[in-house]
């Protein structure tokens, strides 16, 4: 990450930092004196040679240089705000989370199907009924949500709740087999990073389906 401010005079500095840490600081004349105050931020690869040996000096060699999330702040900026934020999938397993009900019961149970080998089943008897799991967001951003389910003949319908919002469509979890699957719910942007309510609400069931349970195995965030 680059830290500029621009400046002819000795006020002007650069600091760089890699991994987290400064590894490099410079104060003083950082631009030209130009008389229309032009301050341009261009990435690149600086070989001047080759413009001033047209059309390509025939020593060249090639050059390669690769940009990942670019991102400018302004003077009231910090250091969070634009540091690179990388892209790794957070998988979080439901049986870990802690869960909360409005009075039906829940239990972890062991299965080879389920990531981990374990899932989560809430025995809900009515529409109306919920659970929450709270999850960690780590950063505030968006992210693609994906949940895994089991889906089997006595599963419900949910919505999905996040906050104050609702995200996604309704999920039926009825199936005459045992089947486990991945559910996209969307793109969600968090505000703030920390401690967020994912609420499954039963909205009803298939009329195959013998009862409203639902059953999780984790919660996925991708970042986008």
């Amino acid at each position: 990450m680059v830290q500029v401010y621009w400046s002819y005079n000795s006020d002007g500095y650069v600091k760089v930092w890699k991994n987290g840490s400064v590894v490099h600081e410079r104060t003083g004349p950082n631009m030209y004196n130009h008389p229309d105050g032009i301050k341009e931020f261009k990435l690149g690869l600086y070989a001047w040679n080759w413009k001033t040996t047209p059309p390509s000096p025939p020593e060249a060699s090639p050059r390669v240089i690769f940009h990942d999330e670019v991102r400018v702040g302004d003077a009231s900026s910090n250091y969070d705000e634009v540091k690179p934020r990388g892209n790794k999938v957070i998988q979080k397993e439901v049986e870990n989370l802690q869960a909360v009900t409005n009075g039906d019961s829940h239990s972890v149970f062991d299965q080879d199907g389920c990531s981990e080998y374990q899932c989560t089943q809430f025995f809900s008897d009515n529409v109306g009924d919920q659970v929450t799991y709270m999850l960690n967001v780590p950063e505030a951003r968006t992210y693609k949500v994906k949940v895994g389910v089991k889906k089997y003949k006595n599963r419900g319908k949910f919505q999905l709740t996040i906050g104050p919002d609702n995200h996604g469509s309704e999920v039926d979890l009825f199936s005459l087999n045992e089947e486990w699957s991945e559910i996209d719910i969307g793109n969600v942007t968090f505000g703030s990073a920390g401690d967020k309510p994912f609420k499954f609400t039963v909205t009803g069931k298939n009329v195959s389906s013998l009862g409203y349970n639902l059953s999780f195995d984790y919660i996925k965030l991708i970042p986008q």
